[in-house]
């Protein structure tokens, strides 16, 4: 599967790196995709699918959250989006890992706040685990 990670990554190159670990683009586009959906319709089995037990997710405000504490987050209603939209996307691809960058343009319901609207340059690390293609996973999830 095509996971998310952390934030910050030490960028690793391997001579002995085989081909089929490096992951395609379209793959990329894909998964970044599917978080998108997944983050206005936020479900247990789609984060877990798609987060590193060691996620580390930052927000704007400098407050970090672990996987545990940002699926909860996100499933509570703590932090909710009502519409999301990346633009401006650029990829990075080494090997199994992709660094994708791009604008995040939103509208929040976030619990006990008024609605509100973010625009936030972001850094989504992701990478290949098992050579399984993250189309194996969502498509027997389904759509969201």
């Amino acid at each position: 599967a095509l996971l998310l990670t952390t934030a910050c990554i030490q960028q690793q190159r391997s001579s002995n790196m085989d081909e089929k670990e490096n992951v395609p683009q379209e793959e990329v586009l894909e998964a970044v995709e599917v978080f998108r959906k997944t983050m206005l319709v936020p479900t247990f089995e789609k984060f877990n699918d798609l987060t590193f037990p060691n996620l580390s997710y930052g927000h704007s405000s400098g407050f970090v959250e672990d996987r545990e504490t940002f699926m909860s987050s996100m499933l509570t209603g703590k932090f909710k989006f009502t519409e999301l939209t990346f633009s401006d996307q650029a990829i990075d691809l080494q090997g199994s890992t992709a660094v994708v960058r791009h604008t995040w343009y939103g509208h929040t319901a976030d619990e006990g706040k008024e609605p509100g609207t973010v625009r936030l340059y972001v850094v989504l690390i992701w990478h290949k685990e098992n050579g399984v293609n993250i189309n194996d996973v969502w498509n027997k999830r389904g759509e969201v």
